[in-house]
């Protein structure tokens, strides 16, 4: 018997859409950027015509035989592309791509602040993502000019 493995569908306002069967799934995780992801779905399927579609969040899921329900990763949408008349392909960006997208524009100065506080300000400008600091971290002075926010996270972490 084959392991089933699925995806929750989002809008990218967060609400949920419903379950895709999927026929394959394949996750690359990276330390220093967003990692990719893709799914391989019937072309007969109704959900997936249904539900997905550019920037749609998903959320990987397979049934483990021992655990049940195992989440498997999550990540955005981005490309569209027929296998076949049976196949649909859809690939994307994990996670980590929302802290790629916006920026820390030119001349964003921190002037010996706590790591903590210039996290948490730099994470003001992606939605959804909270950090936990440490305390005892030394204060930091950092300048940013039209980074990333993961870049300007790497830098201070």
């Amino acid at each position: 018997m084959a392991n089933r493995i699925w995806a929750e569908v989002f809008t990218p306002a967060g609400v949920k859409l419903g379950i895709v069967n999927l026929i394959s799934a394949s996750i690359t995780h990276r330390l220093d950027a967003a990692g990719e992801l893709s799914i391989q779905v019937a072309t007969t399927d109704h959900n997936a015509q249904d539900w997905l579609a550019l920037w749609r969040e998903i959320r990987l899921y397979w049934d483990h035989p021992l655990r049940g329900k195992t989440y498997v990763g999550s990540g955005i949408l981005q490309e569209k592309s027929a296998v076949n008349q049976r196949t649909t392909m859809w690939a994307g960006q994990n996670q980590l791509e929302e802290l790629r997208r916006p920026n820390t524009l030119q001349g964003l100065i921190y002037d010996d602040i706590p790591v903590s506080v210039a996290v948490r300000d730099l994470l003001t400008n992606s939605s959804g993502w909270s950090a936990g600091v440490e305390d005892g971290l030394n204060d930091t002075t950092r300048r940013f000019d039209g980074q990333t926010v993961l870049q300007a996270l790497f830098t201070i972490a």
